[in-house]
């Protein structure tokens, strides 16, 4: 089983915190410099290397807000095709 919560291509800073008391560090990648294509193809790498590192039958849950899912989806419906 694979449980990931990659980053949503949304930049932390005025996004994420405890209503300022906590600072958190921008992500390296995905974290809102992207466009929706290249998110896209962002996450189908991610869901590839997730897929060769896992067991035949392996269950993945991938968490993503709401307003990603279409990216998420078309990753995921690449990546399953190319196989």
């Amino acid at each position: 089983m694979v449980f990931t919560d990659p980053p949503y291509n949304v930049a932390i800073s005025g996004h994420v915190g405890g209503l300022g008391s906590i600072q958190h560090r921008e992500f390296a990648m995905a974290s809102g410099e992207m466009s929706q294509a290249e998110f896209t193809a962002f996450l189908e790498s991610v869901f590839g290397h997730l897929a060769v590192y896992s067991v035949d039958g392996a269950i993945h849950f991938q968490c993503m807000d709401w307003r990603h899912v279409p990216e998420m989806l078309a990753a995921g419906y690449c990546r399953l095709h190319r196989f």
